[in-house]
C-alpha cells in the first residue's frame, strides 16, 4: 500500500484554509433601521449619518467573526431612542439581515402637558355611506365602496371625560358606544354593526304620507260630514210634514 505524499497533505491543508478565509471574508451582516440618519455600529465598526430621517437606512458590515454574537448599536437619531441588541452569526458564516424600528422619544413634560388624545375607530361591516360621529358634533362618512372593515380617526379628542360614538348605516341598527381618550396617546374602539331584522316596523320618526287632494287631514272631518247629512235629512222630513 502506497503512503500519501506529505506534500499533498500540506497542499490540501493550505487549500482548505484558503477556502475558509474566503467564506469568512464574503459573509456580511445587513442592518435596516427605520427611520435613518443615525449612527449604526456592529461591535466597534460604525457608520455615521446613514439614510434619512423620513426614510430608512441600510448598512452592511462585511466579514464578521462566525460562530459568535455581535453587538448592534444605533444612536444619534433625532427624536428617537438609542437601540442596542445582539445578533448571532452562525458557525457556517451565513449572511444575517436585521430590521430595526426605533421608538420615538416621549418626554414626561409632553405627556403631562397634553390634554387631548387620538381615537381610532374600526367599524365592521361598513356599507357605503356609513356615517360615524363623535358626540354628534364631528362626523365622517365612508365615501368609498362597501367594506368588511372601515376605520376612521378623530384627532385632538379631549381627555378626562366620556365621549359618545354613533354609527349609522343603511340596513343596520344604529350603534352607540361610550369611549374615552388618553392624553398624548392613540386609543382604539371596535364597533360591530347588527343588521335590521326583516319586517321591522318603521321608526317613530318616519314622516307620515301627505293627505290626498280634496280631503281634510283633521280627524274630525268625517264626523262633521255625517252630522251635516243628518241635519239636512231632518230638515227635509220637517218640510214634507208641513
Amino acid at each position: 500500500m502506497k503512503s500519501t505524499d506529505p506534500r499533498c497533505i500540506v497542499l490540501l491543508i493550505v487549500l482548505l484554509a484558503s477556502l475558509a478565509g474566503t467564506v469568512s471574508a464574503t459573509n456580511y451582516v445587513q442592518i435596516f433601521v427605520h427611520p435613518g440618519s443615525g449612527t449604526v455600529c456592529l461591535d466597534s465598526s460604525c457608520q455615521v449619518n446613514v439614510g434619512t430621517l423620513n426614510g430608512y437606512s441600510s448598512t452592511s458590515f462585511g466579514a464578521p467573526a462566525c460562530g459568535t454574537d455581535h453587538t448592534i448599536r444605533v444612536y444619534n437619531t433625532a427624536g428617537y431612542e438609542d437601540y442596542t441588541d445582539t445578533v448571532y452569526v452562525a458557525a457556517n458564516c451565513y449572511d444575517v439581515t436585521r430590521s430595526i424600528y426605533l421608538s420615538p422619544i416621549v418626554t414626561e413634560t409632553e405627556t403631562e402637558g397634553s390634554s387631548t388624545g387620538t381615537l381610532h375607530v374600526y367599524i365592521s361591516p361598513a356599507p357605503a355611506s356609513t356615517e360615524v360621529c363623535l358626540d354628534k358634533l364631528t362626523c365622517q362618512v365612508n365615501n368609498g365602496p362597501a367594506a368588511d372593515t372601515w376605520s376612521v380617526q378623530f384627532d385632538d379628542v379631549s381627555s378626562g371625560q366620556q365621549h359618545t360614538l354613533t354609527v349609522d348605516a343603511d340596513g343596520y341598527q344604529l350603534a352607540s358606544q361610550q369611549v374615552s381618550a388618553t392624553p398624548g396617546q392613540v386609543s382604539t374602539a371596535d364597533i360591530s354593526l347588527v343588521p335590521v331584522p326583516a319586517g321591522t316596523a318603521p321608526s317613530a320618526t318616519t314622516a307620515s304620507a301627505p293627505a290626498a287632494a280634496g280631503t281634510t287631514a283633521s280627524p274630525l272631518g268625517t264626523e262633521v260630514v255625517v252630522l251635516a247629512a243628518g241635519v239636512a235629512g231632518a230638515l227635509a222630513v220637517f218640510h214634507k210634514r208641513r
